[in-house]
């Protein structure tokens, strides 16, 4: 990371627009308050699930892809990155609880490999 934005709202915008992710990312465009990472490169040998839309906030710097959520499987492993939470209210939100109930049903083999 090299790094954080303050809180502000933007749009969160998912890279696949059905269920065959892995149920682990909310399908729908929706916009939201928190704390966006810049990245030093883009993820490699990753599976992008959810990009910030930069056009809606300032001080981004990763441009029109901005990663952030991805899984990762090594071997039988899984793994779930998911660069959101840094609010209180983000756990009242019914999406981003989607997105966290979905994670762990993805990294526990309980959802499919995307």
């Amino acid at each position: 990371m090299v790094c954080a934005t303050p809180r502000r709202a933007n749009r969160y915008r998912p890279r696949h627009r059905s269920r065959s992710s892995g149920d682990v990312a909310p399908v729908q465009t929706w916009t939201r308050t928190d704390e966006w990472y810049d990245f030093r490169a883009q993820p490699s040998g990753v599976r992008v699930l959810a990009e910030v839309d930069e056009s809606t906030y300032t001080g981004g710097s990763m441009g029109t892809h901005h990663p952030i959520a991805w899984t990762h499987g090594v071997g039988a492993g899984r793994s779930v990155y998911i660069a959101m939470g840094h609010t209180e209210e983000s756990y009242a939100e019914a999406l981003f609880r989607e997105m966290l109930l979905g994670a762990l049903r993805f990294t526990s083999g309980d959802a499919p490999t995307p």
